[in-house]
């Protein structure tokens, strides 16, 4: 019965897919772009209405997978199966050369760090270290992924680290999910579906004070827009040019109090950096005018 629960709320609060030609029109045209191809999803808080495009396929995560191992790994905390306080001793084989802000601070190890501090550094600073210490030593692959499928998010595959992707080009292929289900799982985060009130709020709040991505959903959203949000970004393949994922979805809360969820994944594209970033700003913005109804000045 419970996972029966979980599932609809997951899919629930009878949200419905409306037309919404005029608005995909100017998201495809900014998509071109990109020079591949993008997945959008966004669910309005305040009335359910939701669009994707592409929103069924599965792509590449990069690091926006570490909303899931955050959720799964707080849901283990709200089951009394570890603390937020709990202390891992570190050595330095467990901090290995890779993008790691914890590494740089104690590039040694011998240190011991809470649950909570990997965590934060986690998802406000896309540790890469940080996420495969809590994968290896707190909440495995098959438990974050098993606890997405309980939650209804069946296109969520967790089958590499953040160190295995560096050390194979291929790996990121397995860690993919759809934008829609990405949409609905911060939906049922937000709506406290997922994780009890005070994992809740500790993810939202830990979310909204991101470090990494700030071009792209946020990019020409007003100064005072807050966004509890989780980028993902790949290296670019020499030998041909393309980027599988520069990525970046949140819950955009607005400054007249409105909520909504965006999720924008652009795969496989050939533009730079900048541009692919780009992209993704524009897509929010014209989003937002959708959703306020009104222009940014």
């Amino acid at each position: 019965m419970r996972k029966i629960l979980l599932f609809s709320f997951f899919l629930g609060y009878c949200t419905f897919a409306v037309a919404q030609t005029p608005l995909k029109n100017k998201i495809n045209e900014i998509a071109k772009d990109a020079k591949g191809e993008i997945g959008v999803s966004m669910i309005d808080l305040q009335t359910g209405r939701s669009f994707s495009i592409n929103g069924d396929k599965p792509l590449v995560m990069q690091s926006t997978f570490k909303l899931p191992i955050a959720v799964a790994v707080l849901h283990k905390v709200d089951k009394g199966s570890i603390k937020l306080e709990d202390k891992l001793r570190l050595t330095k084989a467990d901090l290995p050369e890779n993008y790691s802000p914890l590494r740089d601070k104690h590039p040694d190890g011998n240190v011991d760090v809470t649950i909570r501090e990997l965590l934060d550094y986690m998802l406000i600073w896309s540790d890469n270290d940080a996420c495969d210490i809590l994968l290896n030593k707190v909440c495995s692959k098959a438990e974050v992924e098993q606890y997405m499928h309980q939650l209804g998010g069946t296109s969520f595959w967790i089958r590499a680290t953040e160190m295995e992707m560096k050390n194979d080009w291929q790996a990121q292929f397995t860690d993919v999910c759809t934008v829609t289900d990405m949409a609905k799982l911060f939906r049922t985060v937000r709506n406290g579906k997922a994780l009890s009130a005070k994992s809740t709020e500790y993810i939202i709040k830990t979310m909204e004070k991101t470090e990494v991505g700030k071009k792209r959903i946020k990019g020409l959203l007003a100064a005072n827009t807050v966004v509890a949000h989780r980028t993902g970004t790949s290296a670019t393949d020499n030998r041909t040019g393309i980027s599988p994922a520069t990525n970046d979805g949140g819950i955009i809360t607005l400054p007249n109090g409105k909520q909504f969820i965006l999720v924008v994944f652009v795969s496989n594209a050939k533009a730079d950096t900048n541009t692919r970033e780009a992209v993704i700003a524009r897509i929010a913005k014209v989003v937002y005018d959708d959703v306020v109804g009104e222009k940014l000045n």
